[in-house]
């Protein structure tokens, strides 16, 4: 029997991890036992093989119809799409969105509590349109994030549009399913 697959991939800071959560409990969904696990970024995983992952590093369960995985920096790096394009073409995306402000802030707020921010929201969204603001639409920027960009890059994860047009090379829009961060937020229930 075949295994359909789906991805979370909503934006950091929107909920994807009490979507994981939830959808973990499903008796016919099988996921990793830890959220962040992004196959399709790692050339590791990737050259060991989907079945050594999930073998690795999901909870299978014996009625299992569906494989997930959440991971935001699928989001984060658009590169995956064409990675998942390519083993899986049939796969279908969950994304949760939230107010592209309101996520930059989260995000800025999460760095601040654990001492890898210093510099006012203010100062560091300005650096950061004032310093390269093209790059934040570039593609190949997105691509080759260094660890020092991705941890405090507000701004080009809001980047919905561009992000959801890479998205859209490889994927039919019936791939997509979104959900609104503050419905998800208020009422769980309806939206699962």
């Amino acid at each position: 029997m075949a295994i359909n697959k789906f991805y979370i991939i909503g934006a950091q800071k929107a909920g994807t991890t009490a979507l994981w959560r939830y959808l973990s409990l499903h008796p016919e969904i099988s996921m990793p036992t830890d959220k962040e696990s992004p196959f399709f970024l790692s050339k590791g995983l990737i050259s060991a093989g989907w079945d050594t992952h999930v073998s690795n590093s999901f909870q299978t369960k014996p009625n299992t119809t569906i494989e997930g995985s959440a991971s935001p920096y699928y989001m984060c790096y658009p590169i995956a799409a064409k990675r998942i394009a390519r083993q899986f073409p049939d796969a279908k995306f969950i994304i949760i969105l939230r107010d592209p402000i309101e996520r930059a802030y989260s995000h800025y707020s999460m760095l601040r509590r654990i001492g890898n921010e210093n510099r006012s929201f203010e100062q560091a969204v300005s650096e950061q349109l004032g310093d390269k603001p093209s790059r934040l639409l570039q593609t190949s920027f997105v691509d080759n994030l260094t660890e020092s960009d991705d941890m405090q890059n507000y701004l080009v994860y809001g980047n919905y549009r561009f992000i959801f047009e890479y998205y859209n090379r490889f994927f039919k829009k019936e791939s997509f399913l979104f959900i609104d961060f503050n419905d998800f937020n208020e009422n769980p229930d309806t939206n699962l």
